[in-house]
Order: C-alpha cells, then sequence, then structure tokens
C-alpha cells in the first residue's frame, strides 16, 4: 500500500532490488585499476535502489540489457523486475566491454 502522499506510480522505483554479479564480472571488477574499483562497485551497489540512473542506456540490439558509464568504464547489466534483481552481467574499459556482442 502508497503511503500518504506518495504517487503510486512511483511506488516501484522507490523499491530495493537485490544487485547479482556474475562470477565473471566479479572478476572483472577485481581486475579494474584501484582508483577505479570503488568507484564502480559503489555505482553497482545504487542500482538496487535506482535501477536506470542518469548515466544508464538500454544497449542497442540487445534487448532488455542496460550499460551504466562510470568514466571510461562500463557495466553491462540485466534488470529482472519479476524477480526484483539487477544482474550485473559484464564490466571494463570502454574500447574492450563490446567487443564479442
Amino acid at each position: 500500500m502508497a503511503e500518504q502522499g506518495e504517487e503510486v506510480g512511483r511506488r516501484d522505483t522507490l523499491a530495493r532490488y537485490q544487485v547479482t554479479i556474475l562470477p565473471d564480472a566479479f572478476r572483472q571488477l577485481d581486475r579494474l585499476p584501484t582508483s577505479v574499483k570503488k568507484n564502480v562497485a559503489a555505482r553497482i551497489e545504487d542500482l538496487g535502489r535506482d535501477r536506470h540512473p542518469q548515466q544508464a542506456k538500454p544497449l542497442k540490439g540487445e534487448k532488455g540489457l542496460w550499460r551504466l558509464r562510470v568514466g571510461d568504464y562500463r557495466v553491462l547489466y540485466r534488470i529482472q523486475d519479476e524477480l526484483r534483481l539487477v544482474l550485473v552481467l559484464e564490466m571494463g574499459n570502454r574500447k574492450d566491454v563490446y567487443r564479442g556482442r
């Protein structure tokens, strides 16, 4: 039930989603430069509160796939609304992360 003064349509955007990082993506995060790793990890954690931040865009040609821009790095993720889940699939430098897609 919506709180008083809360828009019913916005209620879903205010609820938290679980963020899961796939093992390959976790290894990619671990390999990032130390100066970048902390920022990328914080932005991934924020996806649980806001699945569509201003720096995120849907990936063209890949239905349901989103990319989050963090400086020169990109985080590719998929949202599963029915499970209330954000699934982080891949991350890396923008020049490398899109290869093979």
